[in-house]
């Protein structure tokens, strides 16, 4: 297996596995602090402006920093073992 193939690999298994984990932190936190599930189709129409907005803001920091964390866990990672930086 090259090493291309092998990074593209690694960065996104991070990237899935640092998803995963945002959107139940996100759905536990969501449903702790408002004690109601978040909404599962915000263009729902019993879905107010305000949760419909609080969640697509919430998910979308979320997604943001979970994917710069793994990205940058992935390639401090991949440093760790092979001792070098990844491919671009």
């Amino acid at each position: 297996m090259s090493r291309s193939l092998s990074w593209r690999i690694a960065a996104g298994l991070s990237i899935m596995a640092a998803g995963a984990l945002t959107r139940l932190i996100l759905r536990k936190g969501w449903k702790a602090a408002l004690h109601a599930d978040p909404p599962v189709d915000p263009d729902a129409k019993d879905v107010r402006w305000q949760e419909a907005l609080g969640w697509g803001l919430l998910s979308a920091a979320g997604a943001s920093v979970a994917r710069l964390l793994a990205q940058r866990g992935a390639r401090r990672g991949w440093r760790a073992l092979t001792g070098g930086d990844p491919p671009d």
